[in-house]
């Protein structure tokens, strides 16, 4: 099987929840278990992939052999997809600067994890990041998020830049996540990495949390119960994931008691790149009449 890398860059809020919590937050946004950083789960990425490939006639016809078939209550027919879709786990979480406007922060765990994953992929990456201390940060050469000629302050949390040794990161993401020469290099100005704890510390507090009512309008108030709290990913987020890409088990026509495979892992490979391109728009999760959910879907270079 091949490995794939994939992006999903936020591009308005997203909330892929778990449901109804009790808390101060009524629908949290899925976290992973073992760590509690934000993540959005492979089916919902598989299905709403599903339904915009479905949708568009230049290319249903190769549904069922990259996704399986809708119902396999046929069993001559039955037979599972190409494509394996792992969770999409947090890499660059946007965080509110104090100059700059805002800045596009990770941390070395989620690098380490993102950079083992990209290298069975066959990727090339920069080298395995260094640890950073609680409280200091590393920020590209050229960076605009500075107050003055070592500190940088993110939300709450006052910064030292120690080093510059994310120039490399911030080279690698900018390629990857963005098109035009301006946008890479505003996206490498506002990059900034920070340590595992400062980090996790963001992906809890630096969450969106909206509040929705529903107004009685009879009455013009508020109706009993209707005010509730949601969280949302923030416009700009971007997960990385792990596609596994195989061959074909569709059965050929006129073959459909023994299944047999019609296309490898490269061809499928590259009928997927085919039909989504290097950059897919979806709208993913919850809320979409109010406008959450938009997302960039990217399969890395």
């Amino acid at each position: 099987m091949r490995t794939e890398v994939f992006f999903l860059q936020a591009l308005s809020a997203v909330h892929v929840g778990i449901g109804q919590a009790i808390g101060a937050v009524d629908l949290p946004i899925a976290r992973a278990k073992a760590t509690n950083l934000p993540q959005i789960p492979g089916s919902a990425i598989k299905g709403v992939l599903r339904a915009d490939v479905d949708a568009n006639t230049a290319h249903s016809s190769h549904v069922s052999m990259l996704f399986g078939p809708e119902s396999k209550n046929a069993d001559k027919e039955a037979h599972a997809g190409a494509l394996a879709f792992g969770d999409a786990n947090l890499l660059i979480l946007p965080v509110r600067s104090w100059v700059g406007v805002m800045a596009y922060a990770t941390c070395p765990f989620v690098l380490r994890r993102y950079r083992d994953d990209a290298i069975r992929a066959g990727g090339a990456l920069p080298k395995e990041p260094t640890s950073v201390t609680s409280g200091q940060a590393q920020t590209a050469k050229v960076t605009a998020i500075k107050y003055d000629s070592s500190k940088i302050a993110l939300d709450d949390l006052e910064l030292s830049c120690k080093s510059e040794d994310a120039e490399a990161w911030a080279d690698h993401f900018a390629k990857h996540l963005r098109q035009s020469q301006t946008e890479q290099d505003y996206f490498k100005q506002h990059f900034v990495i920070l340590s595992d704890e400062d980090f996790s510390f963001l992906s809890e507090t630096a969450t969106e949390i909206r509040a929705r009512i529903r107004i009685n309008h009879d009455r013009g108030t508020v109706d009993r119960g209707a005010l509730w709290y949601e969280e949302n990913l923030p416009a700009e987020t971007v997960l990385w994931g792990v596609l596994g890409v195989g061959p074909s088990r569709k059965p050929e026509a006129g073959d459909a008691k023994t299944a047999r495979v019609s296309h490898d892992a490269a061809a499928v490979a590259t009928t997927l790149r085919q039909v989504l391109k290097l950059r897919h728009t979806i709208q993913i999760g919850g809320k979409a009449t109010v406008g959450r959910g938009l997302a960039q879907f990217i399969l890395s270079k």
